[in-house]
């Protein structure tokens, strides 16, 4: 009886750490993507830019880096966006706008 009952707590005590690893990976995921734009957070691009620069070092290889900056979308989401008292729709004006963009840039419609 004794043996019986150490391997059914053995296994639901695997079951409940394969559940754990389960979430614990899509809160990382989460905290890597912007669930409105998919783009990468500012905490995955750095996690980024550091291997990117590590392997640039490595390999004595030159490592280029482009931006984008959106004339005026600071003033439009000061304006609209990211103010949750100023709910237009289920978006912000300001993150529809950041949202078109990013549709537009990666080529959808």
């Amino acid at each position: 009886m004794r043996g019986l009952r150490k391997r059914e707590l053995r296994l639901r005590l695997a079951e409940t750490e394969t559940r754990l690893q389960a979430v614990h990976q899509e809160l990382a995921e989460r905290t890597l993507r912007d669930p409105l734009t998919g783009l990468h957070t500012p905490q995955a691009f750095i996690q980024r830019l550091d291997g990117e620069v590590e392997r640039s070092r490595r390999y004595g290889r030159p490592l280029s880096l482009a931006a984008l900056d959106v004339d005026g979308f600071g003033s439009l989401n000061r304006a609209h966006g990211r103010d949750e008292r100023v709910l237009v729709k289920s978006f912000f004006q300001g993150d529809e706008y950041l949202y078109r963009l990013v549709k537009a840039l990666s080529g959808g419609q």
